[in-house]
This record gives structure tokens, sequence and C-alpha cells, in this order.
């Protein structure tokens, strides 16, 4: 029996499906996009010329691959695990030291490159939520070093009530009508960018991060104190797989226009499933989470999987309500009455869902 790992979120989210299988893919070819120059030997500065420019990062982070998991009742670095993956990541993506001197097209001072095939590296991030200092400087010094700097959040915060992301518009720059053209900016969506209610997605992507290229990281953590304090969350990152890394760039950049969409939208890049919701027709007959429940057997695990030959079933849920809710639900109870050992946290749940319906929860 397979076994695979189903990471999910509501509402204008990515989920990705994964075997049990090293996250590593080849590395990708070397190349501009990925910021990827191999400088054979010393070359001179020139204002204006990027290509002549050196490239440097404050830290050397090559993202490991593979799940990550924070503790909120663990020690700093355990609580602060999967920030701190990802901070390093931004830190790790190189950027360019500007040579002094008059760039002959300009006339003026030698600046960060506005054509997109001359940034040193790009990042590119979709969450709900930001409240931690130490992110926002990272991303604001990455945007001073030339990187393409792009992010976009929820609505729910703004200049007004969350410090963090003033600093973000300030540092990085707010997205203009002429967003296309932009080098860098920070958003707000309206809708989810893609859906009708709210951002819930949470996904990250380098270009380049020290040594690894392509790099993909999704999973449940906001760059937040509370999912450092109070919030268990998960990172799942893959490096090197270009076709995985292109899909949810594409996602991202039809996310960034802000209009209402639909999905679902499947992608498969190698051993990994990619769907991104919304997906506002899902029923019984056509939902992707019911049909992967649906090919779930509950005994006859063996190997050195299941527990004592019946099928284990782990769910974390934040939230679960609603009529698709009440079907997946019925379905979990199901596969327990079918002899799966099934285990559920949870942090909210309608009255029908969860409560008083299972025996696992009395």
């Amino acid at each position: 029996m397979s076994r695979f790992v189903v990471s999910m979120a509501v509402a204008a989210a990515a989920v990705l499906t994964v075997p049990a299988v090293s996250a590593d893919a080849t590395p990708a070819a070397a190349s501009v996009r990925s910021g990827v120059v191999a400088a054979k030997r010393a070359v001179t500065p020139v204002p204006g010329q990027p290509a002549t420019y050196k490239k440097f990062s404050p830290v050397h982070y090559s993202p490991p691959a593979g799940p990550r998991f924070n503790n909120p009742y663990g020690s700093q670095s355990a609580r602060r695990n999967l920030l701190t993956h990802v901070i390093r990541a931004v830190k790790s993506a190189p950027g360019y030291r500007i040579p002094k001197g008059i760039d002959p097209a300009t006339g003026k001072q030698a600046a960060c490159p506005t054509n997109p095939a001359e940034y040193p590296s790009e990042i590119k991030i979709a969450l709900y939520s930001i409240a931690d200092q130490s992110f926002v400087d990272a991303m604001i010094d990455a945007t001073r070093r030339c990187v393409s700097v792009k992010l976009l959040m929820n609505s729910h915060l703004n200049v007004d009530n969350s410090p963090s992301w003033r600093r973000l518009v300030n540092g990085v720059g707010a997205k203009t009508k002429a967003f296309t053209n932009q080098r860098s900016y920070v958003y707000r969506c309206s809708n989810g960018c893609l859906g009708t209610t709210v951002l819930h997605t949470k996904f990250y992507l380098f270009s380049q991060a020290g040594s690894a290229t392509d790099t993909v990281m999704v999973g449940s953590n906001n760059m937040t104190s509370n999912a450092v304090r109070v919030q268990w969350n998960d990172l799942f990152t893959v490096n090197g797989n270009t076709a995985l890394y292109d899909e949810y760039t594409a996602m991202w950049n039809k996310m960034a226009p802000d209009h209402s969409s639909n999905g679902p939208r499947i992608f498969e890049a190698g051993p990994y499933t990619s769907t991104f919701y919304p997906y506002r027709q899902a029923n019984k007959s056509n939902d992707k989470t019911l049909n992967a429940l649906n090919t779930i057997r509950c005994t006859g695990a063996t190997g050195g999987a299941g527990y004592h030959g019946h099928t284990v079933v782990y769910i974390a849920m934040h939230a679960w309500h609603g009529s698709r809710g009440l079907y997946l639900a019925q379905r979990v109870r199901q596969l327990y009455n079918n002899g799966c050992y099934v285990r559920i946290l949870y942090s909210f749940h309608g009255p029908r869902h969860l409560h008083g319906a299972h025996p696992w929860h009395q």
C-alpha cells in the first residue's frame, strides 16, 4: 500500500500531494532566471551593465528539502523552526553590489536593473498573515540588494493596524497599476486574489537560495508570532524541480491581478501533484479531497505501515464546517467503521461535524 501526505488549507489555497520519497530533484541547469551565473574570471563592475555586477547575499543557506515542523512548546529555535527556515532562505537570495558611477543609459547613479532577465534572483510569496520583524527586515534588505521581491497577503491587515505591513509597504513598495513592470511590491488581496473569501494559502518561491535553485516551500505557516507561540505548523520544501517551481510561479502570477476565478487547477511535476483552490463547484461527486479519502483501504496494512494491520488516518485541521465539511466527516466516520485507526486534531468545527458523532471524540 503506497503512502501519501495531503497538506490542506481552504479558500484560495494550494494542496501539495507528496509521496513518501526524497524531496530533492535533479538540480536544474544554470539559468539567468534562477540567478545562477558562473563567473569564470573576475570582471570589473560597469555601471549600467548588471551582468558585470558582483553578486552577494548576507547568508549562504541552501534550504534542506523535505518536511519541517515547529514546536510551540519547545525551545526558541524549535518554535521558530519554520520562520527561521524561510528567513534564512530570503537572506540567501543573491543580490547585486551596485557599483558607484553614472549609468550612461539614464544619466543617473547606477541602480537595480529593471529588466527581469537581469534580476539577480526572485522571491514570490503568498500567505495569510505577517507579524514578524525579522522576516520584514529580511524582505526589505533583499529588495535593497536588487532581488525581485513580490508578496501577496490577505486583506485583514493594513498600514494602520499592522506595523509589519506598514514597514513592508514603505520598504519594498506597494503594488501599482503598472505592477507588471515593477521589480518588487507587496499587495493585500481582496477576496483571496482568486476566490470570494480570504487568501489562506501559504507558499514561498525562491529562484535561488544559497546553492539551491527553483525552491518551492508549501505548508501551513504564516510569518507571525502566533505561528511561533501557539500553533503547530508544517512546511514542505522541494529544490531543483523546475516544473514544480514553474507551476507555482504561474499560479502566483495568476493571483497577482486580483481577479476572481475558479478551479481547481491540478498540476503534476514528477512525484508531486498540486491542487489549487478555490473550487466553488465542489460536491460529493467531484471533490478532490473526498476522492483521496475514497482510495483508502482500512485493513491489510503490511511492511511496517499501519497499526496492527489497520490503516492509520491522521488529520490535523484548523476549521471543519459547512455542507462540504459534513460529507467529508461522514466519509472519515465510514473509514473508522471500516477498521481504520483514525485520530483527528482540530481547532473549530460545526455542531454536526465531529462533536458527539464519533466514538473517537468521546
